[in-house]
């Protein structure tokens, strides 16, 4: 039996106060929509990264003897125009899709930033200036965006990383700096300035750590817009080069046969829908969890 003296302890420890990333972590396990988002998430990353355990076949090495063949238990999911294994290729695509989305997220999220922060923080000219320049970008929807840029690089997959991620810079800026306006009137910052401390230390330690919620949730949000946007221009023969097994190209080669074979669009069809389905029910779900209304 516990002591008398044990019963505060335990008393105490329920009483204490939840860390935010414990609430957090509890608001997310309860909403049943961001886990199975989630599940789908981890396991599209699961087969990337196992794709040389999982893929049956080389997703680069042709068999024309096997050309357009249907769904069997040789291939599972089928063979495309050059005979090459569609299941495997669609395993091996799912590395490429993910690199896309989360490099050229990861370029949005470091420029709009900066430009974001020095938009909001300094103001008057530079405010002007920055934002200017991000309205005209916001001029152009964020997929003719890329194609332009992809256009003025040249095809490849590098450039088709570095036209989505720019793409994404204007709303990430505009948020970033929506958020360093209101912030930087708050008691906190405002002390940090009175007492003289530097302006790198008040907006990497004061500023940046209370806007790095809203900051997250899109983040999360545009890697399935990048991973889209990534596999339309492959689509439009502006991404990944052939033999690459990239999800778009796989989409763009199988259209010319999809009365003889439609499940060369149809399986990575399916693979970009439900990518990007779990992908966003995970962000929603990190939105609401992240949300200081909600109770716990």
């Amino acid at each position: 039996m516990d002591s008398p003296t044990d019963k505060p302890k335990q008393s105490a420890a329920r009483d204490k106060p939840l860390s935010p990333l414990s609430i957090t972590f509890h608001r997310v396990l309860k909403n049943r929509a961001a886990m199975v988002g989630l599940a789908i998430t981890l396991f599209w990353v699961g087969c990337a990264i196992l794709a040389p355990v999982l893929s049956p076949y080389d997703p680069i090495k042709m068999s024309p003897a096997d050309r357009l063949a249907a769904p069997s238990d040789q291939h599972l999911l089928g063979t495309d125009l050059y005979g090459r294994d569609l299941l495997s290729r669609i395993i091996w695509g799912t590395q490429l899709s993910l690199r896309v989305g989360l490099v050229s997220v990861g370029i949005g999220v470091l420029v709009g930033t900066i430009l974001g922060l020095l938009a909001g923080y300094y103001g008057h000219v530079v405010d002007e200036v920055i934002m200017r320049l991000i309205d005209a970008m916001l001029a152009f929807p964020g997929i003719l965006l890329a194609l332009v840029i992809v256009a003025l690089l040249g095809a490849g997959l590098a450039n088709l990383i570095i036209a989505v991620g720019i793409g994404l810079i204007p709303s990430f800026a505009r948020l970033v700096r929506g958020c360093v306006l209101s912030t930087k009137e708050e008691l906190y910052v405002l002390s940090a300035t009175v007492l003289g401390c530097r302006t790198w230390r008040i907006v990497l330690r004061h500023i940046l750590p209370n806007i790095a919620a809203p900051l997250i949730v899109l983040a999360t949000l545009n890697v399935a817009s990048a991973i889209l946007n990534a596999a339309a221009l492959s689509f439009l023969g502006l991404g990944a080069k052939p033999p690459t097994p990239e999800w778009g190209t796989i989409l763009s080669e199988g259209r010319d046969f999809l009365r003889v074979a439609p499940w060369i669009m149809t399986f990575p069809g399916v693979a970009i829908m439900t990518l990007v389905i779990g992908v966003n029910m995970m962000g929603d779900g990190l939105r609401v969890a992240l949300d200081p209304r909600m109770k716990v």
